[in-house]
C-alpha cells in the first residue's frame, strides 16, 4: 500500500485532506493542530511576536466575551480539581496559587507588561 508523502511541493495544495497517514501520527496531528488550534500569531505573521496570545485576543479589548471565556476557564478547572481531591490542603493551595496567578495575569492592568523580562525584545 503507496501513502503519499509527508513534503509537498510548491505545485501541491496546501491541505490535509489528502494526506493517507494513520491516526495518531505526525501528519494527522500536523493537520488537526494547522486547521484547529491555528495561534493568532501563526495566523497574522504581520503582527509582532512580542505580544503574547492572550494581547492579540481580539485586538487587546477588553471585556470581550472570548477574553471572559478564557478568564472565567481556569477558575472552573480550579473547581474541578479541587472537588476532584476532596479539598485536600496541598493540591488545593497549589491550584489556587495557580489560578490566582492565571487571573492576575488576565487583568488590563497586565497589558503588556513583561515580569522578568519575559516576551520581551
Amino acid at each position: 500500500m503507496a501513502t503519499a508523502p509527508l513534503v509537498r511541493t510548491a505545485a501541491e495544495p496546501n491541505t490535509c485532506s489528502d494526506v493517507q497517514a494513520p491516526a495518531g501520527t505526525v501528519a494527522a496531528e500536523k493537520c488537526t493542530t494547522e486547521h484547529v488550534l491555528i495561534a493568532p500569531q501563526l495566523a497574522l505573521p504581520a503582527l509582532p511576536r512580542s505580544m503574547t496570545f492572550w494581547e492579540q485576543i481580539d485586538d487587546g479589548v477588553q471585556g470581550t466575551a472570548t477574553r471572559k471565556f478564557f478568564t472565567v476557564v481556569p477558575v472552573v478547572l480550579f473547581l474541578l480539581a479541587s472537588h476532584a481531591t476532596d479539598f485536600r490542603r496541598q493540591p488545593l493551595g497549589l491550584n489556587l496559587l495557580v489560578v490566582v496567578v492565571l487571573t492576575i495575569a488576565k487583568t488590563s492592568r497586565m497589558h503588556r507588561v513583561r515580569i522578568f523580562g519575559i516576551n520581551s525584545d
